[in-house]
């Protein structure tokens, strides 16, 4: 729940902390978005129907991994008696496979205290106990498995996740897989079906979906509604990123959660083909110029369409689309 508005003197505390302010420091800040939301709600589904995997895949910088990290605590919410691992694959991209190695980052993100000691065959058999041991102690028969960056695994690291699949299996424990990564993930899948991995493919990659960015209006007023109530500097104060920015427009009633539709005209005109699908990163940039050079007074009795057109300029969307796809 929102804590009330402190009363306060507003200029007194932006003098106080607008030095440290996320909006002037260029710090990243952090908020619960739909795409967010959206991607939870699959993997629960997927959990509960009981599919072995499900991968998650966008272009960069489309907040999949703060994605994969509230799906990790919202797991251990609604799967109390799961099991739940959370692993960064990024550092195989220019790297040979070791099975050594895999099994040893393995340990080492569950947090086991001998992951770097012994040789593969060992480093396997522990983590296979280990993770039998974790899901039992838990009284559940499931072992849950966040692979981020799940872009950059081989066919050999797919061979030995194969492997710990199977041993668990045979002790009673169903493991799943939840991935989130970039679009290679696709040239993955179709390596390993020409390799004749058919089995690996069945396992591990059969339902791969897009991770969406904000698409609707509706996104971005939900966006808009965080900056007017959720995001507060400092934490827990009750003070807004709007309210602080812009207190005297605030005061008089205006919202961000308002500007959803011309931030959504906005970004759908600097969009030249395509559905519009505007990932996190450039979301938060255009939010952030827009509220830096707002200026304070009488909320408009119109929206600013020029205003949010330059925001996404500033945030240089555009730029953004000769990498990504929609």
């Amino acid at each position: 729940m929102t804590r009330p508005i402190p009363k306060l003197d507003l200029d007194a505390l932006k003098a106080i902390h607008a030095s440290t302010h996320p909006l002037h420091t260029g710090m990243d800040f952090t908020l619960l978005t739909p795409p967010m939301k959206m991607s939870w709600e699959v993997v629960k589904d997927d959990l509960r129907l009981g599919r072995t995997s499900c991968i998650q895949i966008a272009s960069p910088r489309y907040g999949k991994t703060e994605a994969s990290r509230h799906v990790a605590a919202r797991l251990a919410e609604e799967f109390p008696t799961a099991f739940v691992l959370w692993f960064d694959a990024q550092y195989y991209r220019e790297t040979l496979p070791s099975d050594k190695r895999f099994f040893g980052d393995l340990l080492v993100s569950a947090g086991h205290s001998l992951a770097a000691a012994h040789e593969a065959e060992r480093r396997k058999s522990r983590l296979i106990e280990y993770l039998w041991t974790s899901a039992t102690e838990l009284a559940g028969q499931r072992v849950i498995l966040i692979i981020d960056e799940i872009q950059e695994m081989k066919p050999a690291h797919w061979r030995w996740l194969r492997d710990v699949w199977n041993a668990l299996k045979r002790r009673g424990i169903k493991t799943q897989v939840v991935g989130f990564g970039q679009m290679q993930v696709l040239t993955v899948k179709n390596a390993l079906k020409v390799a004749g991995e058919e089995g690996l493919i069945s396992r591990f990659l059969s339902h791969v979906i897009v991770f969406q960015g904000l698409t609707t209006v509706e996104d971005f007023e939900e966006v808009g509604a965080a900056f007017d109530a959720e995001l507060q500097h400092p934490v827990n104060s009750g003070l807004s990123y709007t309210q602080f920015r812009l207190p005297r427009a605030f005061s008089q009633g205006f919202r961000l959660r308002d500007q959803g539709s011309a931030v959504h005209t906005a970004f759908a005109q600097a969009t030249p083909t395509g559905d519009l699908n505007v990932g996190m990163e450039w979301a938060m940039l255009a939010y952030r110029a827009y509220l830096m050079e707002a200026e304070d007074g009488d909320p408009p009795q119109h929206v600013d369409d020029r205003a949010w057109r330059t925001a996404v300029e500033t945030a240089r969307y555009t730029e953004s689309l000769s990498f990504a796809t929609q």
